[in-house]
Parts: structure tokens; sequence; C-alpha cells
């Protein structure tokens, strides 16, 4: 049984984070979870692993339904197509025991992840060099000013 403070946390987390983090904990979750289906199908232990496998394909066939396609961003329909591609692969390696097909998904999804992250952080920086003055320098400059001392 899981710890119930654990899953408050869980939960109040999931409830304060901003949806561009949320996303990059869903790509964390499907990550591990591949990781664990991974190894356990690869020590023979099948029940565990199409169980890990199970949620990470949940956790995909959730970030392919929240995509709005008619918000006008033009990669969501290649994005929906990727998410389509990547249950698919989990599907066969679940049939097949293609252990490589797991590990193709987590490649492409830890790439998107990784995107993520970076755009979050890109925007983060943006947003505080907007409302301090001279934050700038705070982020890219910092090196610049600590050579000249």
């Amino acid at each position: 049984m899981a710890n119930p403070y654990t899953q408050q946390y869980a939960q109040v987390q999931a409830s304060t984070v901003s949806q561009e983090r949320l996303l990059v904990l869903l790509y964390e979750g499907a990550i591990k979870f591949l990781g664990q289906a991974r190894e356990s199908l690869g020590e023979n232990r099948l029940s565990r692993g199409k169980t890990a496998l199970s949620k990470a394909m949940a956790i995909i066939a959730e970030l392919q339904n929240s995509l709005d396609l008619k918000a006008g961003w033009s990669g969501a329909e290649d994005l929906y197509h990727l998410y389509g591609y990547m249950t698919l692969e989990l599907t066969q390696a679940n049939l097949k025991g293609e252990l490589e097909r797991i590990d193709q998904v987590r490649d492409l999804l830890g790439g998107l992840c990784d995107a993520w992250r970076q755009a979050i952080e890109s925007q983060e920086r943006e947003a505080v060099a907007s409302r301090v003055p001279g934050a700038a320098s705070l982020t890219g400059e910092r090196t610049r000013f600590r050579a000249s001392v």
C-alpha cells in the first residue's frame, strides 16, 4: 500500500505546478516506467514488466489525448502521430518481448522531455529579465562580470 503522505504530496505538487512543469513530470514518469518495464521484462518478471509498460502507455495516451489539434500550433498533429507511433511500438514490445522498442520510445520521450525543460528554463529566464531591471546580467553576462573582478 502506498504511503498516504506520499500520495498527498503528489496531489499537492500536481495541483500547484505549472502546466509546463506538469508535462515534464508526465514525461519523467513515463520514462521511469519504461525503465522499470525494460528491467523487469529483461529479467523475465513479466507481470511487473507489463504493469510498468501499461503505466507508461497510459501516460502517453494522456499526453496524446490532451493535445489541442485546433489550437493553431503546427507541430500538434505531428506530435499526436508521434505519440501514436510510441503506443504502437510499446504494444509490439509487449506482444513480442522486443526490448529495443522500449528503448526507442524511451529515447524519444527523453528528447521531448529535454526540449520542454529547455523551453521552460528559457521562459523563466525571460520572465525574470522582464520583471527585474538588470536581470539580463544575472543570466548570461554574469561570467563576464566575474572575469573582470
